[in-house]
């Protein structure tokens, strides 16, 4: 408790017990509603580690729930406004970029070693003559 009364808080630690089964034995919820029982119009905030992610188990079971159904619905509508024919052209010319892509890339790749052997030839020299002075009129 606060000296001025306006807020007090409640540490619970727990030994010998994992997150696990923090989670698998309801403690967050006994805990949540003897917070709550007590609070009357205060404001009450939990935290700490555990408490957090049984906070994320919930948000996350709750988008595994809603994702595939919102995946399927947006499948279906793009389905219906371009047609199966369409979308199979789509995945082909797709196809086709990723494979051009990946294949450009191989051939830098080999570029890339001719390079390298025409610069482990430096350091050689050519010597040439001119027998000729004529310049071709354009």
């Amino acid at each position: 408790m606060s000296k001025a009364g306006d807020a007090t808080a409640l540490v619970v630690h727990f030994l010998d017990i994992s997150d696990r089964q923090f989670i698998r034995s309801g403690l967050h919820r006994d805990i949540s509603a003897i917070v709550e029982e007590e609070r009357g119009d205060n404001t009450a905030w939990l935290t700490g580690a555990p408490h957090f992610k049984v906070a994320i188990i919930k948000i996350l079971i709750h988008d595994l729930i809603w994702t595939p159904p919102l995946i399927t619905l947006i499948l279906a509508i793009v389905l219906v406004l371009f047609g199966a024919k369409r979308l199979r052209n789509v995945g082909s010319d797709l196809g086709g970029a990723i494979k051009g892509f990946k294949s450009a890339m191989k051939e830098g790749e080999e570029e890339g070693g001719e390079d390298e052997q025409l610069e482990s030839k430096e350091g050689r020299v050519i010597d040439g003559e001119v027998t000729s002075r004529n310049k071709d009129k354009v």
